[in-house]
């Protein structure tokens, strides 16, 4: 048999972080699932729109807190071709999965990303296992394969991080501009920003603290200005 009669694997996904701030999103489903999606849409800074005949007592808790008036809404119903406009990514949870399919087939028609939670075959892209560290947010995905690994071997990773990464990110972030705007050669700063992510800028910032490393920072920028 020639190579070319062999299937094709497919290709991996391409695997980005989106920023979500402000930006309207759908989760079409009530249940349990369906909450935990739209948590995570929520911790993200999204406005959310659920779809749903009924919502779990998870989600009609979360409906009811005055904090997320004007960010949570409810369009009470089943789904009928009724995606909120202006939503940019659309999550299917239902326990039909007719309804998905006509829920990923709606949002290719307009342009939308859809996620059909438990069914790669019916996703535009797949959610990894993700844990937050600080700043740090570590994800591991088996493009669909098995979520349990994903998320087993994201928690292995959480349990192996060194806590003083949380505090390293945030003062990178800090420098950040700092560094971009006294070192304009890019070969340069990249090389600064090595030595600020590495082994010693953790070391110093686990044994001398944030004031400790922001005085090993400046040392570190002179040697580059």
């Amino acid at each position: 048999m020639s190579d070319r009669s062999k299937p094709s694997e497919p290709a991996p996904p391409y695997i980005i972080c989106v920023n979500l701030q402000d930006q309207v999103t759908c989760v079409v489903g009530g249940g349990k699932i369906a909450a935990r999606k739209v948590e995570s849409l929520l911790e993200a800074g999204a406005i959310v729109h659920v779809i749903a005949e009924r919502l779990s007592d998870d989600l009609r808790a979360k409906l009811a807190e005055p904090g997320l008036a004007g960010r949570l809404f409810w369009q009470e119903g089943p789904y009928q071709r009724n995606l909120p406009a202006g939503a940019r990514i659309v999550i299917a949870c239902t326990d039909n999965r007719e309804v998905n399919r006509e829920v990923l087939e709606d949002c290719r028609v307009s342009g939308r990303l859809c996620n059909v939670v438990d069914d790669p075959e019916l996703c535009d892209f797949i959610v990894p296992a993700i844990r937050q560290v600080g700043k740090v947010q570590i994800a591991v995905s088996t493009g669909g394969a098995s979520p349990t690994l994903a998320r087993g071997l994201v928690e292995r990773f959480v349990a192996q991080t060194d806590p003083a990464v949380a505090d390293l990110a945030q003062l990178l972030s800090e420098v950040r501009l700092e560094v971009q705007a006294q070192i304009t050669d890019t070969s340069r700063r990249k090389e600064l920003f090595t030595t600020l992510s590495g082994g010693e800028s953790l070391r110093v910032c686990k044994e001398a603290g944030k004031d400790g490393w922001r005085r090993w920072f400046q040392q570190q920028l002179a040697q580059y200005l």
